[in-house]
């Protein structure tokens, strides 16, 4: 005689509404960009990170474009990229934190800049042949030149407004802010005047600076006196920029200008 194995498995169950909760529909799965309310989907409004307890899918918070809120204490969205130049803030509504120009001047001086310029000191006279400059090209903006002056203790980086990045006149990345500005060399040669024009070669600026930005005590008198000697940076050059020589106040020489 054959014997044969049956196996008996008692079911049991809730009673949901006088049946069984097996028999319950299982509610639908919602559509991306929709979350369930009650027993119905509906879209979420963009920017929206609401839903209900009984979304059973409910938006990945890490997903770009998820409308995630950000940081909690903050609020700045992560999806954004912040200010280079500062900690955490985004530096969007910054008015310090945009694009700026820095070109080398078409015109070329002697080192008496401030007759040059005719204003009443150097730097002022070497700042108006920069807005000088730039008004001729339609470049827009306020620009300072990239100068030190030793008589009155002044640093050419410490001319230099806080923000970035600075670019040349075609367009190339320089430096992404300050703090770069100070710790760098640029990216690339700034080599390009304000209509968007190459240096030729073997041309030069007045800087009076060392290639840390600061006085080197060579400026022609502090840029009084077509005599002596002034520090000068070849715009041709990254590690050159600042500081490449010295060169006799007699010579004439392009100015750096920077917006700020």
């Amino acid at each position: 005689m054959e014997y044969r194995a049956v196996l008996v498995v008692p079911l049991f169950c809730l009673s949901v509404a006088g049946g069984c909760a097996a028999d319950a529909p299982r509610p639908e799965k919602c559509a991306a960009g929709t979350a369930r309310q009650g027993d119905r989907c509906v879209p979420i409004t963009p920017g929206d990170t609401t839903v209900t307890m009984s979304d059973p899918n409910p938006a990945d918070p890490m997903m770009p474009g998820d409308g995630v809120m950000g940081d909690a204490h903050t609020g700045a969205d992560p999806h954004l990229p912040s200010d280079p130049g500062s900690s955490g803030d985004t530096g969007m509504g910054d008015p310090a934190w945009h694009d700026r120009v820095v070109f080398v001047t078409s015109g070329e001086w002697n080192g008496d800049l401030k007759s040059a310029g005719g204003q009443s000191t150097a730097l002022a006279s070497a700042d108006a042949l920069c807005a000088t400059a730039a008004s001729a090209a339609s470049l827009s903006g306020s620009f300072r030149a990239y100068l030190s002056v030793s008589s009155v203790g002044v640093n050419a980086i410490g001319r230099m407004q806080t923000g970035g990045p600075w670019k040349n006149t075609h367009g190339d990345l320089l430096w992404s802010n300050l703090q770069d500005f100070i710790d760098d060399w640029p990216a690339v040669p700034v080599r390009y005047d304000e209509r968007g024009n190459e240096l030729d070669d073997y041309e030069y600026v007045w800087t009076g600076s060392t290639e840390a930005g600061e006085s080197s005590g060579t400026d022609c008198w502090s840029w009084e006196l077509a005599y002596d000697n002034g520090a000068v940076g070849d715009p041709h050059l990254t590690n050159g920029f600042s500081h490449k020589e010295d060169r006799g106040c007699g010579q004439t020489m392009h100015l750096y200008c920077f917006e700020q």
